[in-house]
């Protein structure tokens, strides 16, 4: 009876602790939820969808025009139809003046931009540049009692936080999504790699969005998902940081373009038998093979053979991480690296200043900010020109009415204010007279119209 009794009294106290324990659980898992709330209210007004046009026309060429024998100069003259393909994407409201950041290839070579904000606004958005090799875009609205983002820092994530992505998947508007930064400093395709890698989902439609952290802090623009043939969420997503997202649309709202950060170095990835050959105990670092003379690496005292190891404290994996790290910096400050020489640690301060590339020769650029050339043979071999007629752009000034509106090197200029071009007399006579210009240009094989105003 005792052994009974006993063996009830233990029983009985398991199941309190068990009960205790689902209750702590519970409400572990409530605060977790009410912290997501939160995100969600504070940041969903300022995640924003955005919709894109772009407009082209196209000939119908039928399969009788051979059948009957017509030549080209009649095809030719078959009607043009026009056409408009859309786009959807994400952006999110960093300021209260209506300043948008998005991804560059959300709105590349479109029309028009409309933001749609989660209240059901809509505002007809102005492009005021992009940045390729970021992938940021900033945009312009204009409107009343606009909501905007609260901006962390990125030097305060760590591998393991809570990552929140909010966005417009598939056109799903404020879409938010949950998951960890599952690495920092990472590489993706393109010219980019210093990406915040999450595995909160990140589908079509969430570029441009936010990805945020706990407290509802911006600490990336989510950009691009890592995925195999069929497309698709799979676990791997990709965002810029909010660092590098900020240092560009200064520029762009500055300039229209964006000045790229330089040490005067060149550098390549450690191999496995260079690390064997330099005894080394890791392929990790950026090993210099150059140093520019009077550039700022040599100022302060770097030399070829240094591996840099570390960039302002964090560890750099390749030499992609560490050029992207350096092009997105603020120019005119220090930095500091961490190098091993002769497999001896040193710690050097080394300014980062404008990149040379930067002062690219545009002189005969004409208003518009183009650099144009006739259709030869070496021009059409170069950017893969099958027609005769017009004038290819070759060069477009950084932050010119050109640049603005959208045009590309490798278009081609077939008409101005309805007359066609073929030569750059013809083409710089209309230019210098005219204060409003339609020109038609064919880009990879599609016409359209832009107008510019002087």
């Amino acid at each position: 009876m005792r052994y009974l009794i006993c063996s009830l009294l233990i029983l009985t106290c398991f199941s309190s602790l068990y009960s205790q324990g689902d209750d702590l659980g519970i409400k572990q898992l409530k605060k977790t939820s009410h912290a997501f709330n939160q995100v969600a209210e504070r940041a969903n007004p300022a995640v924003v969808s955005i919709s894109t046009l772009t407009n082209f026309s196209i000939k119908f060429r039928s399969p009788f025009h051979e059948f009957y024998g017509l030549d080209h100069q009649q095809v030719s003259n078959v009607p043009e139809k026009a056409l408009q393909q859309g786009g959807l994407g994400s952006g999110v409201l960093i300021s209260g003046d209506g300043y948008v950041l998005t991804n560059h290839h959300v709105i590349n070579e479109v029309d028009e931009i409309t933001v749609t904000l989660s209240d059901g606004r809509e505002f007809a958005a102005k492009q005021l540049g992009s940045d390729p090799k970021t992938d940021i875009a900033l945009l312009k609205i204009t409107g009343r009692n606009l909501p905007s983002i609260k901006v962390g820092n990125v030097k305060d994530v760590k591998v393991g936080d809570w990552a929140i992505a909010i966005g417009n998947p598939f056109g799903l508007q404020n879409t938010l999504t949950v998951g960890v930064i599952s690495a920092l400093g990472r590489s993706s395709e393109g010219a980019f790699s210093d990406f915040i890698q999450t595995d909160a989902a990140i589908n079509p439609g969430n570029s441009g969005g936010a990805l945020l952290n706990i407290e509802g802090e911006l600490i990336g623009i989510n950009s691009a998902i890592y995925s195999q043939a069929g497309g698709g969420f799979m676990g791997i997503g990709f965002a810029v940081p909010v660092n590098t997202a900020i240092r560009v649309m200064k520029d762009l709202k500055t300039q229209g373009h964006v000045s790229k950060g330089w040490l005067g170095i060149q550098v390549q990835n450690i191999t496995p038998d260079l690390k064997q050959k330099l005894n080394l105990t890791s392929k990790k670092g950026a090993l210099i093979n150059n140093v520019i003379k009077g550039g700022p690496g040599e100022l302060a005292g770097l030399n070829r053979g240094d591996i840099i190891i570390k960039y302002n404290g964090s560890i750099i994996q390749e030499s992609k991480s560490l050029t992207s790290k350096v092009m997105s910096a603020e120019l005119d400050q220090f930095v500091t690296l961490t190098i091993l020489r002769n497999n001896q640690r040193k710690v050097l301060k080394v300014k980062v200043t404008k990149h040379s590339l930067n002062n690219t020769n545009y002189n005969g650029a004409d208003r518009l900010g183009l650099k144009v050339e006739p259709l030869s043979e070496k021009t059409r071999r170069r950017f893969r020109i099958r027609g005769k007629n017009g004038l290819v752009i070759t060069k477009i000034k950084p932050g010119s009415l050109a640049f603005k509106k959208g045009f590309k090197v490798g278009m081609i200029i077939k008409e101005v204010n309805y007359t066609q071009v073929d030569s750059i007399t013809s083409y710089r006579k209309i230019i210098a007279n005219s204060q409003e210009i339609l020109m038609l240009v064919n880009f990879r094989g599609y016409n359209k119209y832009l107008v510019v105003h002087l």
